[in-house]
């Protein structure tokens, strides 16, 4: 059976070292990326032996999938009449995505053990509680 570190790229995301200047730097990076942008991009967090067997799951995962086509605007929030008609919230396209509940993704499945990391959820939590 594998575990987390059979996915992750310790060498460049050493999560689970709490005092490596590595993570403590990461940690900064994240915490800002957080905060300028709502979301943190991790580049090559994944091995590529770890991605290429979560896409692997995935694919065997997906006809469970739930299937929903959506047409908006990147907001997913109706459109203030009073904005100009080029105003980017005017934009709309299509969107079409497959979602699996937690539930059904499997215990030993490679993408559960990631989630369910410890180092990985104390990590993402010190990244976005205030005060950590």
């Amino acid at each position: 059976m594998q575990n987390a570190e059979n996915f992750i790229r310790l060498d460049l995301y050493p999560l689970h070292e709490e005092k490596n200047p590595l993570r403590t730097q990461l940690l900064s990076n994240f915490k800002k990326q957080m905060q300028e942008e709502g979301v943190a991009v991790l580049p090559n967090f994944l091995s590529e032996s770890g991605l290429k067997n979560l896409v692997q799951e995935s694919e065997q995962l997906a006809g469970e999938a739930f299937h929903s086509t959506v047409k908006g605007n990147a907001y997913l929030e109706d459109v203030p009449s009073d904005l100009p008609t080029d105003h980017p919230m005017r934009l709309e396209d299509t969107t079409s995505l497959g979602v699996l509940a937690y539930d059904q993704i499997p215990q030993e499945s490679g993408l559960r053990k990631v989630y369910q990391w410890k180092p990985f959820v104390d990590f993402v939590e010190e990244s976005i509680v205030t005060g950590k």
